[in-house]
């Protein structure tokens, strides 16, 4: 197993720090591929270049793998109400079979309408894959390439996603997540087939560290029902 701490000096862009776990037979390779890749979109990205004064690469070895995989996340209940704290119990599979719980306290936020309430609950590489298929984004200018860049998660963060139904678009990259139908509309008629139609939208982020990476991607349905 490895871990992996990545920072990119980037002169007066300032820093980007980014981190990763990988295991198995092939985890230096992996860690020489992201590295590649991080540096790769910030070089040779399009718009801007910049090339960074210093990369520093901090590596941390374990003999065995640690990965656990999420198996279970069970809310304290399904009915929630707008603002309510809400615990959530995660349940993990270690490598040598053992089970182990921890809790997450995720708020409903308090502009959550009644209805539908989704919590996507996985590790920090899967959420941001989730993420980034409700939001669907591509980096042009190179303040969204490192925008992009410091967004991403670890599979050593436990996150969950709180999604909302919505009428959203993606235009021209830029995630446009709640819009009015009218606005939408003109939205679709200016923009062509530059558009993304967007069922979904991030309402809040919960982020927990963890002291092993994790791996998998849960999704949990609550209902929110007004006080």
């Amino acid at each position: 197993g490895l871990d992996l701490d990545l920072s990119l000096d980037l002169g007066e862009h300032g820093t980007v720090t980014t981190a990763q776990s990988f295991d198995g037979p092939n985890a230096a390779t992996e860690v020489a591929t992201y590295v590649l890749a991080v540096s790769s979109l910030v070089v040779q990205g399009q718009g801007e270049a910049v090339r960074p004064r210093a990369v520093e690469v901090e590596l941390t070895r374990s003999a065995r793998e640690r990965t656990a995989t999420l198996v279970g996340a069970h809310p304290r209940s399904t009915v929630v109400e707008p603002g309510q704290d809400l615990t959530v119990f995660v349940e993990l599979l270690l490598q040598d079979g053992e089970r182990r719980r921890r809790t997450l306290t995720v708020t409903i936020p308090e502009e959550a309408a009644p209805g539908p309430y989704f919590l996507f609950v996985g590790d920090g590489l899967n959420a941001d894959s989730a993420r980034l298929a409700v939001e669907p984004a591509v980096p042009v200018s190179l303040e969204d390439r490192l925008e992009f860049l410091r967004s991403l998660h670890s599979r050593r963060q436990l996150v969950a996603l709180g999604m909302v139904p919505a009428e959203g678009l993606a235009v021209d990259g830029r995630v446009l997540p709640r819009l009015p139908p009218s606005l939408r509309a003109t939205w679709t008629g200016v923009a062509g087939g530059g558009t993304t139609a967007l069922p979904l939208a991030i309402a809040d982020t919960y982020i927990e560290e963890l002291p092993i990476p994790v791996s998998g991607l849960l999704r949990v349905d609550l209902e929110v029902r007004a006080r």
